[in-house]
């Protein structure tokens, strides 16, 4: 289908999921209510909550925290909520070369895109952005037990293909005792 991207996003995430595949840096942009990099044992559930083709994450970043503010997990729960950019977004935010970007494909875990004006050294794949974040908050939050991914329109078809392409999170599940939903 045609991919018809949408302006640039007003905000990028104020925070970086760094990868290393074949030992060469590269990140995107996350809001989260802590670090990726942070080790607590005071995290029990994660909440990835993915945004659509308007690459929306602080809106639907902001309201996954107010719902969270009204529960009683919300001292346990960390919500993370991946921003998957555009070739504009890295224009207009003047993003350094380790910026991942794509074109719609990523909601179908196509790698991340290079071009003349902003080329990058490695593609990478939306499913192994997942799979880095999975690794990370496993890694990080020894007390974690629930993994809860959602998404809105396109996020959504990313979490769903996400889950019936990959073995990752099943693996990663029953080493460290993780349920999913």
């Amino acid at each position: 289908f045609p991919f018809f991207a949408s302006a640039q996003v007003e905000n990028v995430g104020d925070k970086r999921l760094t990868l290393y595949p074949n030992q060469i840096e590269v990140k995107i942009p996350y809001y989260g209510t802590r670090s990726l990099e942070e080790k607590r044992m005071d995290i029990a559930r994660a909440i990835i909550v993915v945004h659509g083709s308007t690459r929306n994450a602080t809106s639907l970043f902001r309201n996954m925290r107010t719902a969270l503010f009204l529960s009683d997990n919300k001292d346990s729960t960390l919500i993370i909520a991946p921003q998957f950019l555009v070739e504009e977004d890295i224009a207009t935010h003047t993003l350094d070369a380790t910026h991942l970007y794509w074109s719609g494909g990523w909601r179908s875990g196509d790698n991340s895109r290079t071009s003349s004006s902003f080329p990058r050294s490695l593609l990478v794949s939306s499913f192994t952005v997942l799979d880095t974040l999975i690794a990370k908050l496993a890694s990080n939050y020894p007390n974690l037990r629930n993994i809860v991914f959602t998404g809105h329109s396109a996020g959504g078809q990313l979490t769903n293909r996400y889950a019936a392409s990959t073995d990752i999170v099943e693996k990663m599940c029953e080493q460290y005792q993780i349920k999913t939903k």
